[in-house]
């Protein structure tokens, strides 16, 4: 019976013991101070969500969060700085090309996240131009005319220098120096590939032709 008494009382002292070291350890830790690192970014953070302490601190599942919150954002890190502060160091999506819709003119990234509006038409960027319905900050577009349009603008980096890429009787019109690409929003990595093929015999050659249209089963060709 004694022996018995004695393991009931050492396991509760082990638990006792136990919950005493998890409560100190989790003040002694305590997240009491956010710090976010960038100039002019703001990102919303829901404090409810976040952890009472540093040392159990979930990174992957609260950086899925943040990135889902702030879409305009490509990338987050956290550090921690003992014994009470977290650094949230927020990445901002890179613009790779400019939108104009009748109403409104943005920056879009690689992937279709609209970035913010731009009031002009910076250099160095090709610009997408479409009849799009409203679009807002934040937002991947999914409109098949845009993400055809920005798919051809990645496929071409390092072959041709396209400087836009046009809505234009229901095909899109691409425009690169003296030359014009027509192309259809449908099968957009067969076209590349053909365009690819294309541009490389041309080159061969020594001389790129006026047209290129693949709205057809094969290109026509305009010198």
């Amino acid at each position: 019976m004694r022996r018995k008494y004695a393991l009931f009382f050492r396991i509760l002292l082990f638990v006792i013991f136990s919950l005493c070291v998890y409560i100190g350890v989790t003040k002694l830790f305590a997240l009491t101070s956010i710090l976010v690192i960038g100039e002019n970014i703001q990102i919303t953070v829901d404090l409810k969500k976040l952890p009472k302490t540093l040392l159990f601190f979930p990174s992957e599942k609260i950086r899925s969060d943040l990135l889902a919150a702030n879409p305009i954002l490509g990338d987050i890190t956290f550090e921690k700085k003992y014994p009470h502060t977290l650094v949230i160091n927020p990445v901002m999506r890179s613009a790779y090309a400019i939108l104009i819709t009748p109403s409104r003119q943005v920056f879009v990234d690689d992937q279709g996240v609209v970035l913010g509006d731009t009031p002009g038409t910076p250099p160095g960027l090709p610009t997408i131009r479409v009849d799009a319905p409203n679009i807002r900050i934040g937002q991947k577009i999914a409109d098949p005319r845009i993400v055809a349009a920005l798919s051809f603008l990645r496929g071409t980096r390092g072959v041709l220098p396209v400087g836009l890429v046009e809505e234009q009787s229901g095909s899109l019109h691409a425009v690169s120096a003296t030359l014009d690409i027509f192309f259809t929003q449908d099968a957009i990595e067969q076209t590349l590939a053909t365009l690819q093929t294309l541009i490389a015999g041309f080159r061969i050659k020594g001389t790129l032709p006026k047209v290129i249209d693949l709205r057809f089963d094969k290109p026509v060709i305009t010198n």
